[in-house]
């Protein structure tokens, strides 16, 4: 016979086995599987968000997810591509799945990739975009090995150049170039941009800030103009005669097609379920056409933000609660919005620009912040080693 003290005993004990039961079960909540095409910073936050509700399985052309906004750094020093990679083994939960390889077609429950027919309840388009220079795109080698030998290639590519020439003026153009400045101080560096530096960004004095940072160097020219010579191919040419929009020529030994030009990965789809340019459409929900139990988000999807690595881990929350929300019938969707937390641009190893949470850390008038700069690094620690901290930090806004 238990007295009250013994069932208060043994009814604490069983609240508190029941909330550490799925741990120690290691099983999902839920039998219904998500597929995830595709991982960086989308894929991967939906990943970690749903692996203990549900079977998760990402699928991708090679088994590791690689920290892109830090490829500028590893340009410069290929061995550093060690420290920016993340097993995605690691993001699915003992029951998930990585499956490498092409996405051949995606109908409404299941996708084929190389043959096998994967069923999904849910699924998440995180595909993202390429970069018309190819050394920018995330790599498709199934070995850290090979891709340090790309990374090895491109900086010798570098090196036996004098004049380097940059097209377009947003992020990648500044920190590629800034990058090259600060290992290669003696070589002459073009930016190509009608509209100057960091114009679209749209937070206070980055602007400003950039150009006056790269004037202070005698070596940095800042050329207002718009390119007619587009490099094809793996986007770059070597001895070439520029010509711009207004007539101007001028003759570069290295021209880098480093433009915004980002080209969504979503040929496998409907054309019906992209707009003309190749973006999917979502609507405010980021759910996918007509489709309640299809996601898309980050960089491949057709929204007005700013294609940055904090608004696709905003969708990462956003599409996680969504998917549990339609899984319980519910109509209440959140819907999302541009972030407008942290934006860190390096400008060589030891400066940087930075906006964080409404404030803004520009440094002195011409040579940028050294926070910023330690900024960055925090930032890509945060995302690389515990990025579901920062997913718990941005769930926490909803």
């Amino acid at each position: 016979i238990m007295n009250n003290d013994t069932l208060f005993s043994s009814a604490a004990i069983g609240v508190m086995l029941a909330s550490i039961w799925p741990f120690l079960n290691n099983k999902p909540a839920s039998n219904k599987n998500v597929v995830i095409l595709g991982g960086g910073f989308l894929g991967n936050g939906v990943a970690l968000l749903l692996k203990d509700h549900y079977n998760v399985t990402i699928v991708d052309k090679k088994p590791y997810w690689e920290y892109q906004p830090s490829f500028p750094q590893v340009l410069t020093n290929p061995p550093e591509f060690e420290n920016i990679v993340l097993d995605y083994r690691k993001l699915v939960g003992a029951n998930g799945r990585v499956v490498i390889g092409e996405v051949e077609l995606i109908d409404e429950n299941q996708v084929i990739v190389n043959g096998e027919e994967i069923q999904f309840d849910f699924l998440v388009i995180a595909t993202g975009t390429r970069y018309p220079l190819y050394i920018m795109d995330t790599g498709d080698s199934e070995d850290t090995n090979t891709r340090i030998e790309q990374f090895q290639e491109f900086k010798e590519l570098i090196e036996k150049h004098d004049i380097i020439t940059l097209i377009g003026g947003g992020i990648v153009s500044v920190e590629l170039a800034s990058e090259i400045h600060n290992t290669y101080p003696e070589k002459t560096i073009n930016i190509m941009s009608s509209s100057g530096l960091l114009g679209k960004v749209g937070f206070g004095n980055f602007r400003s800030k950039a150009e006056a940072y790269m004037r202070r160097n005698s070596n940095f020219n800042i050329v207002y103009e718009r390119s007619k010579t587009i490099p094809g191919g793996k986007g770059y040419l070597e001895n070439v005669h520029v010509e711009t929009e207004t007539g101007i020529t001028f003759f570069t030994d290295l021209l880098l097609d480093t433009s915004g030009r980002l080209i969504p990965n979503s040929e496998a789809l409907d054309p019906q379920l992209v707009n003309d340019r190749g973006f999917v459409r979502v609507n405010n929900a980021l759910q996918v056409g007509s489709y309640h139990h299809i996601f898309s988000g980050g960089d491949v999807a057709d929204t007005p933000c700013r294609k940055t690595a904090s608004d696709a881990k905003s969708h990462a929350v956003i599409i996680s609660e969504n998917i549990k929300l339609v899984d319980k019938n519910s109509e209440n969707l959140h819907g999302y919005k541009e972030s407008e937390d942290t934006l860190v641009v390096s400008l060589g190893r030891n400066s940087g620009l930075s906006y964080l949470s409404g404030s803004e850390y520009m440094g002195s008038s011409d040579r940028g912040s050294r926070f910023s700069s330690y900024l960055k690094k925090m930032v890509e620690r945060l995302m690389v080693s515990h990025y579901w901290l920062a997913l718990k930090m941005e769930k926490s806004k909803l």
